[in-house]
């Protein structure tokens, strides 16, 4: 037995499978809270087809509020953006050609340092942590922190060295590194990890939105979230890289 949700922006849709034998579907509108709306999919279901709960082997669910939130300019929260690579990078600015709007509702403040390596993974400068020093009253403030190098896929060192300096200094700050989002291109590496941090807060409200329905309704089952890859997740992990979910739509 297994549940599949479809979380769209207007509508939740929802079946569930004996094997490859439909027993029941529904189609109800998606509420603010996302919430509600699962738990009504949920409910329905399971009345349909009259299964208990505890019958339900997995639930499955995939979700364009990520992508809604980026494209509405809604949910997002400012983010202080470092790049380790100031001297090889600094022609092109943090966030460039980014429209105006999405620069204003997910980045806090950019700010770039010397180091990163090379393509090799030999450093091309030492990390420069008294500007990052420096730049630390500013990161202070912000809620999310991302964090990218110059070829920080090759040698991530300098990217968990300066997130490492960040948590300990600014204490709470949730942080994103780029070498978990890209490969060798920093711009796009570094954009993908701007945006999961300026979901992170709502990915946390989502997540939690599909586990508190799962309480109610006694489900006890794996719970995923699909990738837009085809591949799962888990909600745990989609709390920390919801940017994961962009283009997941084609492949639910």
């Amino acid at each position: 037995m297994r549940i599949g949700i479809d979380v769209g922006g207007t509508h939740t849709d929802a079946v569930l499978l004996d094997g490859d034998q439909l027993l029941a579907a529904t189609k109800r509108p998606t509420t603010e809270d996302i919430q509600s709306g699962v738990l009504d999919g949920l409910n329905e279901v399971l009345r349909q087809s009259g299964v208990s709960p505890d019958t339900v082997q997995m639930v499955t669910i995939g979700t364009t509020q990520f992508t809604n939130a980026v494209v509405e300019r809604s949910g997002l929260v400012p983010v202080a953006a470092v790049r380790v690579g100031k001297q090889s990078s600094s022609a092109m600015p943090i966030a460039a050609k980014w429209p105006a709007d999405i620069k204003a509702a997910a980045l806090h403040s950019a700010h770039m340092i010397d180091g990163g390596s090379e393509f090799d993974g030999r450093p091309i400068v030492p990390t420069d942590f008294e500007a990052l020093a420096a730049a630390m009253p500013t990161l202070s403030e912000a809620e999310t922190v991302a964090i990218s190098a110059v070829f920080g896929t090759t040698d991530p060192s300098a990217e968990e060295a300066v997130g490492a300096h960040v948590r300990e200094t600014a204490g709470t700050a949730l942080i994103s590194c780029s070498h978990i989002f890209g490969q060798l291109g920093l711009h796009q590496r570094e954009n993908a990890t701007i945006l999961n941090s300026a979901l992170l807060p709502l990915a946390d409200k989502v997540a939690t939105a599909f586990e508190t329905a799962f309480a109610t309704i006694g489900l006890t089952c794996p719970l995923f979230i699909s990738q837009n890859d085809g591949t799962l997740m888990t909600a745990e992990f989609a709390r920390k890289f919801p940017v994961l979910t962009f283009s997941s739509g084609p492949t639910n």
